[in-house]
Formats: structure tokens, C-alpha cells, sequence
């Protein structure tokens, strides 16, 4: 049978340790909370008729963000006939999806 003393020192070092975890984990969803706060992903959208002038407009757009925020580019073009000239109309589009 253990003495009162060391009952009391051992209850003692579990509630020491139990406070720790609670610190721990405390400490530890405050630092992912603030870290999900401040990682905003946003999404730049480009439509242009030329594919040339997406590019341009992009390239532009990307000369001001910072590499390590760039995430995605996802592109696209669609083609629609005209029915009256016989011609395609050509839509160019993308998106930029990024860290702000």
C-alpha cells in the first residue's frame, strides 16, 4: 500500500501533466486558427477575345504576385459558332487561384 505522501506526489505530477496537455493543445488550435485567418485564397478571372491579350493581361497580374502564393492556373477557350458569317467566335479565359 502506498503512503498518503506519494498518492498526493503522483496526483500531483498527473494534474501537472494534464495542465500541460491542456497548454498544448490550447496553444496549438490558437496557432491553426490564426494560421487559416491569414491564408486567404482568392481567384483572379481573365476573359479576353485574343489569345494574346489574355496572355498579356495575365502575365501582368502575375509580375505583381509573389511566386510562393501563386496555387492554380486553370485555362480555357470556347468556341462559338456565328451562325449568320460563317465564323467562330473564340473566348479565352482563365483563372489564377492564389494566396492573398
Amino acid at each position: 500500500m502506498m503512503s498518503k505522501s506519494r498518492t498526493a506526489a503522483i496526483e500531483n505530477k498527473l494534474n501537472f501533466f494534464k495542465r500541460m496537455i491542456l497548454k498544448i493543445q490550447k496553444n496549438g488550435d490558437n496557432g491553426r486558427k490564426k494560421e487559416r485567418e491569414s491564408t486567404v485564397i482568392q481567384v483572379k478571372l481573365f476573359d479576353r477575345e485574343h489569345e494574346k491579350d489574355l496572355e498579356k493581361e495575365m502575365n501582368h497580374f502575375l509580375r505583381g504576385l509573389d511566386e510562393k502564393s501563386l496555387l492554380d492556373i486553370k485555362y480555357n477557350v470556347a468556341a462559338i459558332p456565328e451562325e449568320e458569317e460563317d465564323e467562330q467566335i473564340y473566348c479565352f479565359s482563365a483563372m489564377i487561384i492564389y494566396k492573398a
